[in-house]
């Protein structure tokens, strides 16, 4: 995996070897809310403007029929994931950007934290609060980050030693 990060823009190049392709994923602030906004290949050029031009490169020569462009949302922390005998798991519970990749994996860790929790508990509704309990602050922490990195000052904090491109000393 590589990811390039600039001025509230994150790209990604992602080997899908079981598919021999790489998927390139360019992830951007737009204004339009759109489950499936309207975004040409000046608009996409524009946001990669200042990048490396390996990648300028790339997003010229994208066949723009084939390219899927969908809104990605997040969620608010929720305070209460569970009521007595109902529990909210993965991104019911705490839906985040995808740009970490922990999605899937915080749901994998909630579903063996429920596990571990209904094993251990002596009632349906303790479990769940000790599932809570266990699992919210490791995804406050995970939502949080993935909200951070959009400004040239969240990215030095974030991903220290990062730099647009324009603002990359000159050689």
């Amino acid at each position: 995996l590589r990811m390039y990060i600039g001025r509230g823009t994150k790209v990604y190049l992602l080997p899908l070897r079981h598919r021999g392709q790489v998927s390139f994923d360019i992830t951007a602030l737009c204004p339009d809310g759109a489950w499936s906004p309207e975004v040409s290949r000046d608009d996409v050029l524009a946001t990669v403007e200042g990048f490396d031009e390996r990648l300028v490169a790339i997003t010229r020569g994208l066949d723009m029929a084939g390219v899927n462009v969908r809104a990605v949302y997040d969620i608010d922390p929720v305070e209460t994931w569970h009521s007595d005998s109902v529990v909210l798991v993965g991104d019911a519970a705490h839906s985040m950007l995808h740009h970490q990749g922990q999605g899937a994996n915080s749901a994998i860790e909630d579903a063996g934290a429920l596990a571990d929790a209904l094993r251990e508990a002596s009632s349906v509704r303790e479990a769940l609060a000790r599932y809570q309990a266990v699992r919210k602050p490791e995804t406050d922490k995970l939502q949080a980050i993935s909200r951070q990195g959009w400004s040239e000052e969240e990215i030095e904090d974030v991903f220290p030693g990062q730099k647009p491109a324009d603002a990359a000393p000159k050689e």
